[in-house]
């Protein structure tokens, strides 16, 4: 992938400081891929709804929509007290940390097209789960 023209990876470096290289509508992404470590979704999701709608009054971007694969982490997301040995097995916990994030993104303007787990499993053993969106650019 790395090869490919069309791909544009952004590792190790911090989202929250990140910049997004567009600056006009061709270059705008039509897909984006995150997959997070030591940071909780729930501070970064905004943000990247933030990057995904760029404030670009010369354009009718109304039309354009941007998808969004996001791996959701749980382990990341749970309080302390429910990790063992950087494991969460407590599915409950789990579906609840799934659930939390699934409406954090509508609360946000993204809309859910849907969640699914991911059929490898984390490092350590951990169960992570991917979120399909959407969203409209404005």
């Amino acid at each position: 992938m790395e090869e490919d023209s069309r791909i544009s990876l952004y590792e190790k470096c911090h989202i929250l400081k990140w910049i997004p290289p567009w600056n006009n509508i061709k270059e705008l992404p039509s897909l984006i891929v995150v997959d997070l470590s030591f940071i909780s979704l729930t501070k970064i999701l905004k943000k990247i709804h933030e990057i995904t709608h760029p404030n670009w009054k010369n354009f009718n971007l109304s039309q354009l929509t941007i998808d969004l694969l996001v791996l959701i982490k749980p382990q990341f997301e749970s309080e302390r007290k429910w990790i063992r040995k950087g494991i969460l097995k407590d599915q409950n916990i789990r579906q609840e940390i799934i659930e939390k994030i699934v409406q954090h993104s509508k609360t946000l303007g993204f809309e859910i097209k849907e969640h699914f787990p991911c059929p490898v499993l984390g490092l350590k053993g951990n169960e992570e789960e991917w979120l399909y969106l959407v969203t409209k650019v404005t």
